[in-house]
């Protein structure tokens, strides 16, 4: 009996001792984008068991979201110039990035499968468009580590222009073999499943209104064990200081939403810039962050914009994290705010297993993720 025991001991060991080390070594690939190349994907992505164990380590994780430090600088100060908000920014997603470790790695398989909207600027970092901004590695690195299934992708500048660049290419090295790019503005959505009913359109606004033109792209994504959803991406106005161009613009995508049928799963997923009140009902150094916010735009002569989002609501939609019942993040842009969403249609059937912020400066926006049930 002695010997039999010392023999199980030894093999429990045996097997508990690797799959330690691959939890450990997965999470910290997951949060350390140079070691992707380093590590084979096929070795830690396509391992099912790991796959599974790397989920079922991160279920009882939920990340903790803290507000951006603009609010703090503007409680002090009570001003505070762009090019501030934009080193906030940066330093927040530093001072947060181990919540990237609560997001469950990913690969394509026929259980779940992972969405997300990113705004990617153009391919560069925070601080602008120019030459020196231009940050394609950076930003290709967080695509590649998130591995969403489908993708929105806002402002996508050159791989808008011409398909058939040097980044298109490498975006399809990422295993995104079906795509779809937008009338105008440069949006895309980027599928590893197959894509039918596609559509791209420029919204119907009255030229009188403020603003610049803008489109959104509808697809239908063919996903494992015959489920289906129908995909709306989108990038709404953000100059028309009236609202009239962006809650047209949200209007007409929800309508069309509503006629094309009783789809049973459909989700929009956009940089919408605009916010809502309830997302700022919490104080920073005893002051209201919605009373900052509105205060801050005020003095530099902005609206507050909160039509958009709540005409989209009041049509049926509701958005990821509160459909989960999970903590939303606090902010997803540069200026401190939380204008990145996806929104689902009060339909909506797959079950949600995890929504997630993806904490990142690679961009002046972070993506947003959402993980669904396609097996039940």
């Amino acid at each position: 009996m002695k010997t039999n025991k010392k023999w199980l001991i030894l093999l429990s060991l045996l097997l508990c001792g690797p799959l330690r080390a691959m939890g450990k070594l997965g999470r910290f690939v997951l949060t350390n984008k140079a070691m992707m190349p380093m590590i084979g994907a096929s070795m830690v992505l396509s391992n099912a068991h790991w796959q599974l164990r790397s989920r079922v380590q991160c279920a009882s994780t939920h990340q903790q979201h803290a507000p951006s430090s603009v609010w703090q600088r503007l409680a002090h100060s009570g001003a505070i110039t762009r090019k501030e908000r934009i080193s906030c920014f940066i330093t927040d997603c530093e001072r947060l990035e181990h919540e990237n470790k609560a997001i469950p790695l990913h690969s394509k398989n026929d259980a779940i499968v992972r969405i997300a909207t990113y705004n990617v600027h153009q391919w560069c970092n925070p601080h602008g468009m120019g030459p020196r901004d231009y940050n394609f590695k950076a930003i290709h690195s967080v695509i590649s580590t998130i591995n969403a299934d489908i993708i929105v992708l806002q402002e996508v500048g050159e791989l808008g222009r011409d398909k058939s660049s040097s980044l298109w290419a490498k975006l399809k090295t990422v295993g995104y073999e079906h795509h779809v790019i937008s009338a105008c503005r440069n949006n895309v959505v980027l599928s590893k499943y197959p894509l039918t009913t596609k559509m791209t359109k420029v919204f119907d606004v009255d030229a009188s209104c403020p603003g610049e033109q803008r489109s959104f792209i509808v697809v239908h994504a063919q996903l494992p064990h015959n489920k289906t959803v129908a995909l709306y991406g989108t990038h709404l106005d953000v100059w028309d200081a009236t609202e009239n161009r962006r809650l047209s613009e949200v209007t007409e995508l929800a309508r069309i939403a509503e006629e094309s049928g009783a789809h049973h799963n459909t989700v929009v997923l956009a940089d919408f810039n605009a916010v809502r009140e309830r997302d700022y009902q919490y104080q920073v150094s005893n002051r209201s962050v919605w009373d900052l916010l509105k205060k801050s735009n005020q003095e530099r002569h902005d609206s507050t914009p909160t039509k958009a989002l709540a005409a989209l609501e009041a049509s049926g939609f509701q958005d990821s994290f509160a459909r989960a019942h999970m903590a939303q993040p606090k902010f997803s842009v540069w200026s401190g705010t939380l204008i990145d969403f996806i929104f689902l249609h009060k339909k909506w059937q797959l079950p949600i297993v995890g929504c997630y912020a993806f904490y990142s400066a690679a961009s002046d926006h972070m993506p947003i993720i959402m993980d669904v049930s396609v097996n039940a």
